[in-house]
């Protein structure tokens, strides 16, 4: 089973190919992921010494996060299932990251900076199984309004909470916050992801958008 994944909702571009049980990645921090996006992919095609024809399955994070990342992310992916006529597995990016944080068997409340004083937060839970599930799906909200509705226990804080720290703690003294930002990777969409492909949950690539929790002020111009 060869997979191939990629990960854009951030400033870091992840990209990854499962081939049977070994998975193989590249993370690249770049604003400009459209420039670098087909080059990643072709570097991690040859490492991975797998004929893009041969791929089994596309996945691809689907947010929230940067507009325009999610967008290339989304395009490039739709354009390869198009040509190589391949189905197409959409994961949360929040999920994905929660997923990379399960072995603490803790629940993750994942804020990231959604711009305007606003956050995209979300909150999951490990399952017994190993996979994570979402408790909260991710909201474009207030930070303190997400803190005060949504916390109901104590969590792990992720994502680009450290920015935020201050004002986590202002409200929940005991927060855990991680010591460093943390981005979702494309290895733990497949982790994530595998699950959907095997039940076949394939994305209709005809509608498919990524989750935009900003709907009015994100708008592409025709």
């Amino acid at each position: 089973m060869k997979i191939l994944a990629i990960e854009n909702s951030s400033s870091l571009l992840s990209v990854a190919i499962k081939k049977d049980s070994l998975v193989i990645e590249e993370n690249v921090f770049s604003k400009e992921s459209c420039q670098f996006i087909i080059s990643v992919l072709n570097s991690l095609l040859e490492r991975a010494k797998v004929n893009i024809e041969n791929l089994d399955c596309l996945l691809v994070g689907l947010g929230p996060g940067s507009f325009t990342g999610l967008r290339i992310a989304l395009s490039v992916v739709k354009g390869l299932s198009l040509v190589l006529r391949k189905p197409v597995v959409g994961v949360g990016s929040f999920l994905a990251l929660a997923q990379e944080h399960s072995f603490l068997d803790k629940d993750v409340c994942i804020i990231t900076d959604a711009k305007k004083n606003l956050v995209y937060g979300g909150i999951y839970r490990r399952k017994r199984n190993g996979l994570v599930k979402e408790i909260v799906a991710p909201k474009l909200i207030r930070l303190e309004d997400f803190l005060k509705k949504y916390i109901k226990r104590d969590c792990l804080f992720l994502g680009e909470s450290l920015k935020f720290k201050e004002r986590i703690k202002a409200i929940y003294p005991q927060a855990l916050v991680s010591s460093s930002l943390n981005y979702p990777k494309a290895n733990f969409l497949i982790s994530t992801g595998l699950d959907k492909f095997f039940k076949r949950k394939f994305l209709n690539i005809d509608t498919a958008e990524p989750f935009y929790l900003h709907p009015l002020n994100c708008q592409v111009r025709r």
